[in-house]
């Protein structure tokens, strides 16, 4: 799995990048401009496309690939 293979979108993306550095849904949400239920449906997306159980599993996952 690479960049180029990775099934995420650009939002999706920017979003786990986030997630990566610390920051919560608020604090997503204000960076990005988008709702918190939005930073949730990316967060949902993510974890449904990486096929992990929790957000947390699906970082690790990226992780482990240096993604």
């Amino acid at each position: 799995m690479n960049e180029k293979t990775l099934p995420l979108t650009p939002m999706e993306n920017k979003v786990i990048d986030l997630l990566k550095q610390g920051l919560i849904v608020k604090e997503i949400a204000h960076r990005l401009s988008i709702s918190d239920r939005g930073v949730n449906f990316h967060k949902y997306n993510i974890v449904k496309k990486l096929r992990v159980s929790n957000i947390a599993q699906a970082i690790n996952l990226l992780s482990e690939y240096g993604l």
